[in-house]
């Protein structure tokens, strides 16, 4: 996943241990969030756990591991689909 110059990761489906709704959701440092920037606080539509941190490249080149990551989609339910159904097939 991209959003624009600031970050980018990249998340292989064996290496999603959980899928959570966003809601309620608290900022962590263990969490990298994929929400642009609005004018109103957006909430992620899920929160991805990992089994082992991933490796993710922020602004200016700089690299940091997280735990999870929190996104907001537009077509939430598809993402949820899609990705359960790719999880499936790993089992």
């Amino acid at each position: 996943m991209v959003l624009g110059l600031s970050k980018c990761i990249f998340v292989p489906y064996e290496l999603i241990s959980d899928i959570q709704l966003g809601n309620p959701y608290k900022t962590s440092t263990e969490t990298l969030e994929f929400i642009a920037k609005d004018f109103e606080i957006q909430q992620p539509n899920f929160i991805l756990s990992f089994k082992n941190p991933i490796e993710a490249t922020l602004f200016m080149g700089m690299r940091k591991e997280f735990e999870r990551m929190a996104i907001r989609l537009d077509e939430p339910e598809k993402f949820r689909m899609t990705l359960e159904e790719r999880m499936k097939e790993l089992i």
